[in-house]
């Protein structure tokens, strides 16, 4: 009789994570906190443990990616000089200091081949899923100890999932915003021709600043 609750443990746990696939990308706007309360007590079994490993992991690189890497916030100052108007960009952190431009492109490649990676590492631990729900029944009682990790697994992979690709969009908004913006930006800020930028904010207008002359016909910006 234990052997029978203990499979249709396995079957319940299995359902939950079809379903959590076909629910995938439904309800988006109802956003999960993401959850994951595992000790690290091993089951005994190796594709059980070894998928709640994969799990773990997974979740503390989700945590420690939106924790880690700040979203930079892009601003945009006009300057006009000579009958000439120019729109210089910058980035900022949380704390708004200025970043240069050099950590700014490092940052927004590192973040989104950071968070790629994290994706494609969740959807292929999303194919051990249903192999570890089918091992369950080998652990007779502690079937119903470890089901519940088991059984929260795809709600780990689907929402965070979820997660990186926000904190990745924002990433990759900014670094296209910034990218037009170096494309065609003055060498340097000397080229502005004005003689009132002292020294100090020259190199600061170089090391973090993209400037370009403003068109009245660009497209780009708004009057």
């Amino acid at each position: 009789m234990k052997r029978i609750f203990i499979i249709a443990l396995a079957f319940l746990t299995l359902s939950g994570t079809i379903n959590a696939q076909k629910k995938k990308g439904k309800n988006s706007t109802n956003r999960k906190e993401l959850k994951w309360d595992w000790d690290g007590t091993k089951s005994g079994n190796e594709t059980i443990d070894k998928y709640l490993f994969e799990i773990d992991t997974l979740y503390n690189r989700v945590i420690t990616y939106k924790d880690s890497i700040d979203c930079f916030n892009m601003f945009y100052d006009t300057l006009y000089v000579n009958d000439k108007i120019y729109v210089m960009a910058h980035m900022s952190d949380s704390e708004g200091r200025l970043v240069s431009r050099s950590r700014v492109n490092w940052q927004c490649a590192e973040a989104y081949t950071q968070g790629t990676n994290i994706i494609l590492d969740m959807t292929n631990a999303g194919l051990s899923s249903a192999s570890a729900a089918l091992a369950l029944p080998e652990l007779g009682l502690n079937a119903f100890k470890f089901g519940k990790y088991v059984k929260g697994g795809p709600a780990v992979i689907s929402e965070g999932i979820k997660a990186i690709k926000e904190v990745r969009g924002k990433w990759l908004a900014n670094s296209r915003n910034w990218k037009s913006m170096k494309d065609g930006a003055l060498p340097n800020a000397a080229a502005i021709g004005y003689d009132g930028f002292s020294d100090n904010v020259v190199e600061k207008l170089n090391k973090c600043y993209y400037i370009k002359e403003l068109n009245e016909e660009d497209p780009t910006y708004a009057e």
